[in-house]
């Protein structure tokens, strides 16, 4: 376990999914913090988390999807959201979203593993992940981690 910043981890999970973006026709926008934002774990588990909320928000859409990434802090925990253009979920998407095997993109490909492993990644770190979204709006997801030396 080490000190890491999280606007790199998900500077580093925009460059993983830059070339599925391109192919995909869609626009990603990471915008970071002003400061580094120190956060303890392992890098690549947390650089997974948001490889995968990214991939989701390009899939979100058949074309022009548009995925934005904001890096923030608090004194306390630092903060990336994700918010996509699709087409938003509903009541029983929001309550089933976390769940292994629960999928929206079955016909796709989608296994449902994806968030489920995402979760179990931010429990282990101390970290929280919720979602808004209503249908037709687009979905938007808010990591909180604990920053290193933080009080959370």
């Amino acid at each position: 376990v080490a000190d890491h910043d999280l606007c790199a981890i998900v500077e580093a999970a925009g460059a993983a999914t830059a070339d599925y973006a391109l192919r995909r026709g869609a626009r990603v926008a990471i915008r970071p913090a002003g400061e580094a934002i120190g956060v303890r774990g392992n890098a690549i588990e947390l650089e997974q988390v948001f490889v995968n909320l990214i991939w989701n928000g390009i899939e979100s859409r058949l074309e022009g999807a548009e995925v934005e990434i904001r890096v923030e802090g608090t004194p306390a925990r630092g903060v990336v959201v994700v918010r996509d253009n699709g087409p938003g979920l509903g009541e029983e998407a929001k309550k089933r979203l976390f769940e292994p095997f629960y999928t929206t993109k079955l016909r796709e490909g989608g296994s449902g593993l994806g968030l489920s492993v995402a979760h179990g990644i931010l429990m282990t770190h101390g970290g929280e992940i919720e979602v808004v979204s209503e249908p037709g709006a687009g979905a938007t997801f808010r990591v909180s981690l604990p920053r290193r030396g933080g009080n959370t």
